[in-house]
């Protein structure tokens, strides 16, 4: 359990959004693609478990000066990531290499068989 302003004591000074993500579980949360691009940014989101958290986060907007923000409707760029690392931002690329053109005949296979 933590608190919020536990959560803020932790926050970069420059951060003005707090992050959350309601999941039914902790490894549903860390297991989310949303959670993902926070892991990668070294931002850190609040997991919350219960349907009422979701209402109440929603509804309270802003937290001390820094605004609550769902990480489903989170804007975060990491495309600049991409283009830093010499990834082309355009290509998703999965951790052992591939990229999304080695898909392409799995999944024009599926459509084929789906049809």
């Amino acid at each position: 359990v933590v608190s919020l302003d536990d959560y803020i004591s932790r926050c970069t000074p420059l951060q003005d959004k707090l992050y959350y993500l309601c999941a039914p579980t902790r490894n549903l949360a860390e297991s989310s693609p949303y959670f993902e691009a926070f892991k990668r940014e070294g931002l850190e989101v609040l997991f919350c478990y219960t349907p009422i958290d979701d209402f109440v986060m929603t509804n309270i907007g802003e937290y001390n000066g820094r605004t609550l923000v769902s990480a489903e409707a989170a804007n975060l760029d990491v495309t600049k990531d991409k283009a830093a690392s010499g990834e082309k931002a355009d290509e998703e690329s999965t951790e052992d290499g591939a990229d999304s053109s080695n898909c392409t005949p799995l999944t024009d296979a599926q459509v084929e068989d789906l049809s």
